[in-house]
């Protein structure tokens, strides 16, 4: 557009010319690909088939904190009741999540947190099978390089069993022998990269692959960001894709959804 419409000092509107504007005293946004020359990423959410034993978890989890979960619901303005859909809760939840709700810490909600806590790494487990699937075909059975990050330890260490000769990081390491699994991926002495979120997601470059798989979502938006930036840095030459797996019709596709919304306003 070659004009833009304001309000000056004095509250009254008026256009200024393109020109006029950049000389001015405002400021203008730009994202950082467009300033600094990084590759362009692609986000995209793939659903897993679903899991019955992660719907009946998420279901059975509804009926024992019925009352926890109205709670919460009211205090975050939702209109709730004993009558609410099961899904509707499982959304609550994890917006109350993902915008740091401060009721979260009360104690009043930690069991109900801790519950669910366990449901997600019950989620994590019971998606493994498809994410090993997932992994092989992307990777052409591990002949092209790969990224793929993880949250829980124990969904991590089947990862690391099902691709043995693969680079890992994850909590515990030291800072040598981090340093070492990262460069062996880099140079390519490793045919992919095994990786959880706290121990991985910042400081490190891994851009010899541009094609990373969120094997499980971190609830911090700003620490997907971090992980989604390993495979998209200044040495990157290629535009690069993250994939993030989700079990279709649980709360691990809404925690997506709402995830790449908040990375979204974020960036």
């Amino acid at each position: 557009h070659k004009t833009i419409f304001g309000y000056d000092d004095n509250g009254a509107a008026h256009q200024q010319e393109l020109g006029a504007l950049l000389r001015s005293k405002f400021m203008v946004r730009h994202a950082s690909e467009e300033v600094m020359n990084v590759p362009k990423q692609q986000r995209r959410i793939f659903l897993l088939p679903p899991v019955e034993v992660v719907l009946s978890a998420e279901n059975q989890f509804v009926k024992d904190n019925l009352d926890a979960l109205i709670s919460l619901g009211k205090h975050m303005g939702k209109n709730v009741s004993n009558d609410t859909d099961h899904a509707v809760f499982m959304r609550i939840i994890g917006e109350a999540i993902l915008d740091n709700v401060k009721i979260i810490g009360s104690p009043a909600m930690q069991l109900l947190f801790t519950q669910f806590s366990m449901i997600r790494e019950q989620t994590g487990l019971a998606k493994v099978p498809h994410i090993i699937d997932y992994v092989n075909l992307k990777s052409d059975d591990g002949t092209l390089p790969t990224v793929v990050f993880g949250y829980h330890k124990k969904v991590m260490a089947k990862l690391k069993e099902a691709f043995p000769d693969w680079s890992f990081v994850v909590g515990g390491m030291t800072a040598k022998r981090r340093a070492e699994e990262v460069r062996a991926f880099q140079e390519g002495e490793t045919p992919g990269f095994l990786g959880n979120y706290d121990a991985a997601g910042e400081s490190i470059t891994l851009t010899r692959s541009n094609y990373l798989i969120a094997a499980e979502l971190d609830w911090r938006g700003t620490q997907m960001i971090q992980v989604f930036k390993r495979i998209k840095r200044f040495t990157q030459k290629r535009e690069s894709i993250a994939d993030l797996l989700c079990s279709a019709r649980s709360f691990d596709a809404l925690m997506a959804e709402n995830c790449l919304e908040k990375i979204k306003n974020i960036e």
